[in-house]
């Protein structure tokens, strides 16, 4: 039983201030591989990549949210960390789509 009157509590108390502090991240977009092409003769493979400007990302509190590219926004600290571990990896190296911004 105090175990459960333990995590309500919390969950009363932690859950207000989870949603007070707030990080600011800025969303980068993301560069991918539209295509390859290759010329038969020769074997020369050319692969043309598009800019993603606008991405929906879904929270794990169930939240979701549209970002833009170049835009800063405003999240709070639980979401903007799950930001910033979002990546790709291009050409072999990870790439991270948020950074964040004092």
């Amino acid at each position: 039983m105090t175990s459960l009157c333990t995590r309500a509590l919390f969950r009363d108390i932690l859950g207000p201030l989870e949603r007070m502090i707030l990080m600011r991240v800025k969303f980068n977009g993301i560069k991918k591989q539209a295509r390859k092409s290759g010329c038969s003769s020769c074997g020369r493979r050319m692969a043309t990549y598009a800019f993603e400007r606008e991405k929906v990302f879904f929270f794990p509190t169930g939240a979701k949210q549209l970002f833009v590219a170049g835009e800063v926004y405003e999240v709070n600290d639980a979401d903007g960390l799950f930001l910033l571990e979002q990546g790709y990896d291009q050409n072999g190296q990870k790439t991270y789509m948020f950074e964040q911004v004092k």
